[in-house]
């Protein structure tokens, strides 16, 4: 029998991406804008994190999820995952700078689109505090 545990980990980000160059610098730019990034470049980790964590973004290169077929046991797993994580925002990106694609190696613009997608997803930033 499989366990979940669905542990919630508060600004955390699970990051696929198979290159080191956006798990490298990139990935160092958002630890040190405060938020704790899981960075996988094997789609059999990020399909183990998600059944075990919740994360608030996960953020994943186009190229590595195009890579996945229809036929490949691992791809259908994480789509499946993905799919019953409908809480969980997915960002996609790639790192070839695409035209209209978020380049996931120009850390200020996935910062700031992290930032952005985080604000919008979590209700107690949209709700004032009461003082």
């Amino acid at each position: 029998m499989k366990r979940t545990l669905n542990r919630e980990v508060t600004n955390s980000i699970l990051f696929l991406a198979r290159t080191d160059g956006a798990l490298g610098e990139t990935s160092i730019a958002l630890r040190d804008a405060g938020y704790l990034v899981v960075a996988v470049a094997e789609v059999d980790l990020a399909t183990r994190f998600l059944r075990h964590t919740r994360y608030s973004l996960v953020v994943a290169d186009l190229a590595t999820l195009r890579a996945m077929h229809d036929g490949d046991k691992r791809g259908k797993a994480l789509r499946d995952l993905l799919s019953q994580r409908l809480d969980t925002p997915l960002l996609l990106g790639c790192e070839n700078g695409e035209r209209g694609v978020l380049d996931l190696t120009d850390s200020r613009a996935l910062l700031r689109t992290v930032s952005d997608a985080l604000a919008t997803t979590q209700p107690s930033n949209a709700l004032g505090r009461a003082g």
